[in-house]
């Protein structure tokens, strides 16, 4: 007897892409309902969680097309500490300007101390620089203060075309932080799932995600969350398992996950590891006998979207390869003289080289009872452009009138009915 499983694959925002061919297969075939399991990494996580819920597929589809603001809500803390630490400044020196009129005490005070910005006043005060002109100093003259490191920009600008109207000169978030808070994500998932915890569902589940510490075997680990009886984290909430899969480095903050008295620590996107989880989900399957043969499970693989994304030998013509340290493989925009670069370059190459290794791997085991379906974008669209998904949506339409489609349908129809 077949056991079939849905695996979907990570990619942000272009899960839309996934959530739009799933509701065509389903509309013709019910595959939702003829699946034994459901298996997903990043928001292909929150796509599998919610068909094993019975969420319907069109309520996840309206989550990418009208949520998209509320999930990718702007971090903003970084720019306030920032904002902050000018203003302190200037109060700091008002206070000092209004206690020198009533006391003196700058005349009247034998030394002077400060570190960092305190430093700076302590050495205009020993000089007998006014408080009033160092007030006029951080009022006036910040710009000067915070200039970009050359160092960071030389020979290039990272900020060419369209993203530089995104950059902020004390660091996108990103940079300096997580981009997005995922508390607008987190109140849309307690709508969807509310209490539900993985254990209580009646179909399979398995959803990835990287443990950044494990007590037992003191280092970090790959995760995959399963309802299976043997599985340590089958008792955890479905908006943990959908929050913890979908923490994408530098994207959104790690995920703490505590249940039944356990504290399992903090986790981030099972992207780092399995973006596409066909190959945790054949695992897991079969670790817990599941299925008796291999031959018996029948898995349907979906992706995000095949993009153009890389960094070509023109890229470091103009960029050499030794300047490659940490800030350009994880500078938060795209950039490069044709802003082509992908934004997080290397989070960006951990993920899609694994999910093509995945389904490389899964199409050589499992053969003809592994279907991918997937196609190539016409421009590189970023895992967080929810402000373009209309670009998205009209790619997919114009996608399901392809013969390339219509021959995944057939596929599909043969393997799953």
């Amino acid at each position: 007897m077949s056991f079939k499983i849905i695996c979907c694959d990570g990619g942000g925002i272009r899960g839309l892409l996934t959530a739009r061919l799933i509701e065509d297969l389903d509309n013709k075939f019910q595959i939702i309902k003829r699946a034994n399991g459901f298996a997903g990494t990043s928001t292909g996580g929150l796509l599998a969680l919610g068909m094993a819920h019975g969420v319907p597929i069109s309520d996840m589809i309206d989550l990418y097309r009208h949520k998209g603001a509320e999930i990718f809500k702007i971090h903003s803390l970084n720019l306030q500490y920032a904002c902050q630490a000018r203003m302190h400044d200037s109060q700091t020196s008002k206070l000092i300007e209004d206690l020198d009129s009533q006391f003196q005490v700058t005349q009247k005070t034998g030394g002077f101390a400060g570190m960092s910005t305190g430093g700076i006043l302590s050495q205009g005060m020993a000089k007998n620089i006014s408080a009033s002109k160092m007030i006029d100093l951080y009022r006036n003259e910040c710009g000067q203060f915070f200039e970009p490191n050359g160092l960071l920009s030389q020979g290039t600008s990272r900020t060419k075309g369209p993203s530089a109207a995104k950059d902020k000169r004390l660091g996108r978030p990103g940079a300096i932080g997580s981009r997005y808070y995922s508390d607008g994500l987190k109140k849309i998932l307690k709508a969807f799932f509310s209490d539900a915890r993985l254990s209580g569902s009646e179909r399979f589940i398995a959803i990835n995600a990287a443990q950044l510490w494990n007590e037992k075997a003191q280092s970090w680990l790959p995760c995959t969350f399963s309802n299976l009886q043997e599985n340590p984290f089958r008792d955890i909430s479905m908006v943990d398992a959908a929050l913890a899969t979908s923490a994408a480095p530098t994207y959104f903050p790690p995920h703490h996950i505590q249940a039944n008295g356990t504290d399992f620590g903090y986790f981030v996107d099972g992207g780092v590891f399995a973006n596409n989880p066909v190959m945790t989900a054949l695992t897991e399957a079969l670790s817990q006998e599941c299925v008796s043969n291999l031959s018996d499970i029948h898995m349907l693989s979906l992706g995000t979207g095949d993009t153009s994304d890389g960094i070509t030998v023109a890229d470091f013509d103009d960029n050499s390869p030794l300047s490659w340290g940490v800030d350009w493989w994880l500078w938060p925009l795209r950039w490069g003289e044709r802003n082509t670069i992908p934004q997080a370059s290397l989070l960006m190459l951990i993920l899609e080289t694994t999910g093509k290794t995945a389904e490389f791997q899964a199409k050589q085991i499992l053969g003809d009872n592994y279907l991918r379906a997937n196609f190539m974008l016409k421009n590189p669209f970023d895992i967080d452009d929810w402000q373009n998904i209309e670009r998205l949506d009209a790619e997919v339409d114009n996608y399901l009138q392809t013969p390339e489609w219509e021959s995944t349908c057939n596929r599909v129809k043969h393997l799953w009915t």
